[in-house]
C-alpha cells in the first residue's frame, strides 16, 4: 500500500517537473520560454509541456529533429526566424493544433515538406519571406499551393499581409505563382536519374509448317450423253421419277447425281 502510494507521488513529481522545469540555456516566465539570441545550434531539450510561447529566434539552428515539438501541444506561438534552417522534418508541426503564430522567415529554407502545415488548424499568421525558395524543383509545389490558399495569413512585417513577398530565389516571382509545368524533379537536390537498359529480345523460332495442297473439287456441268437408247416405259414411282415421262436406260458420269441428257430422250433425273 505504502509502496504504491510512494510510486504514485514520484510519478506525479516527475510529471510536474517536466511541466515546469526550464532548460538551462533558456529563461522561463509562466508559459513563456525565452531561448532567443543564445547562439543555440539546436532546440534545447526539456522545454515545459505547458509552454504556450516559445522564442527561438536569432540563433544558429540548422535543423530540427523529428518530433521535437510533439510534446508541446499547448503551444500557440513559435518563433524560429533568423536561424540557419535548411529543411524541415516531415510532419514536424503535426501536434501543434493550437498554434496561432508561426515565424519561419529569414532562414535557408528551399521548400516545405508536403503536408507540413496541414494540421495547423488554428494558424492566423505565418511568416515565410526571406528564404531562398527553390522554384525549379517540384518540391516547391506544396508551398506554392498552400500560400495561394492561405494568402490572407501570410505576412511580411508584424501586421502586414503580403503573400507575394514569399519569392523564388534569384527572381521576383511569387512562390504562389509557380506551376507544375515550370518545375522538374531533375532540378531537385539529390535527384538521381533512372536509366532504362534496353533489353535484347531473341526472336522465338517458329518452324515453318508445310501444308499439303488440298484437292480441288470442281463440279462440271454434265455433258449430254448421245449414245444411249431411251425406253418408253415409265419410271417406277418408288425410284423417285416422274410417272409418264421417258427415262434414260443408262446414267453415267452424272456429277453429284445431277441431270443427264440422252440423245433422243427428255431430261432424266437421278434422285
Amino acid at each position: 500500500m505504502w509502496i504504491k502510494w510512494i510510486a504514485t507521488l514520484v510519478a506525479f513529481g516527475a510529471l510536474v517537473q517536466s511541466a515546469v522545469a526550464c532548460p538551462s540555456q533558456c529563461s522561463c516566465s509562466g508559459t513563456q520560454v525565452n531561448c532567443h539570441e543564445r547562439s543555440l545550434a539546436s532546440v534545447p531539450a526539456g522545454i515545459p509541456t505547458t509552454t504556450q510561447v516559445l522564442y527561438l529566434y536569432t540563433n544558429q539552428i540548422t535543423k530540427l529533429e523529428p518530433g521535437v515539438f510533439d510534446r508541446l501541444t499547448a503551444l500557440e506561438e513559435l518563433y524560429l526566424d533568423h536561424n540557419q534552417l535548411q529543411a524541415l522534418p516531415a510532419r514536424v508541426f503535426d501536434k501543434l493544433t493550437q498554434l496561432i503564430y508561426l515565424v519561419l522567415d529569414t532562414n535557408q529554407l528551399k521548400s516545405i515538406p508536403r503536408g507540413a502545415f496541414d494540421n495547423l488548424k488554428s494558424l492566423t499568421h505565418v511568416w515565410l519571406h526571406t528564404n531562398p525558395w527553390d522554384c525549379q524543383c517540384t518540391d516547391i509545389l506544396y508551398l506554392s499551393g498552400w500560400v495561394a490558399q492561405h494568402s490572407g495569413i501570410v505576412g511580411e512585417g508584424w501586421w502586414t499581409v503580403k503573400p507575394d513577398n514569399v519569392k523564388c530565389s534569384g527572381t521576383n516571382t511569387p512562390v504562389r505563382a509557380v506551376t507544375e509545368a515550370s518545375t522538374s524533379p531533375s532540378k531537385c537536390p539529390g535527384y538521381v536519374a533512372t536509366t532504362t537498359t534496353p533489353t535484347t529480345t531473341t526472336p522465338e523460332f517458329i518452324p515453318e509448317t508445310t501444308t499439303s495442297p488440298q484437292p480441288v473439287i470442281t463440279t462440271q456441268k454434265p455433258k449430254p450423253l448421245w449414245n444411249f437408247n431411251c425406253t418408253s416405259i415409265q419410271e417406277r414411282k418408288n425410284d423417285g421419277g416422274d410417272c409418264g415421262k421417258p427415262a434414260c436406260t443408262t446414267l453415267l458420269n452424272c456429277a453429284n447425281f445431277l441431270s443427264c441428257l440422252c440423245s433422243t430422250c427428255a431430261l432424266c433425273r437421278k434422285r
